[in-house]
């Protein structure tokens, strides 16, 4: 369960916002080179749940279906980071937490990396 969980997540943190796309074949890609061993099929059935759930769209591309995020829709900030970014937050923390104002690390600090 925790596998298609975190692999939905995935997809999800992968979909752009309209009015730009993404094709399943390079969602499934995409996955696999996260270490998802997963099928293309599989792929497709997590989409079409998750849009159940999610304003998500879907259409047919030339190269099969495409999806999106729906133009307006939310934004989900869904937790997880890769690691390029977590690397930046825990520099910011590091560096810059002793010169910004309290009401900016107060407003990262879900973001922020407890320091040990």
């Amino acid at each position: 369960m925790a596998d298609s969980l975190h692999r939905q997540w995935t997809l999800l943190r992968a979909l752009p916002r309209q009015p730009r796309w993404v094709a399943t074949a390079d969602l499934h890609e995409r996955l696999t080179e996260e270490g998802f061993d997963v099928s293309r099929r599989t792929v497709q059935r997590d989409l079409n749940s998750l849009s159940s759930l999610f304003p998500l769209v879907s259409d047919e591309a030339g190269t099969g279906q495409i999806w999106a995020w729906m133009e307006g829709a939310p934004v989900l900030d869904l937790p997880g980071l890769s690691p390029a970014s977590a690397l930046a937050f825990r520099l910011a923390e590091l560096h810059l937490r002793p010169i910004l104002a309290p009401e900016a690390v107060d407003a990262l600090a879900l973001r922020l990396v407890v320091a040990s």
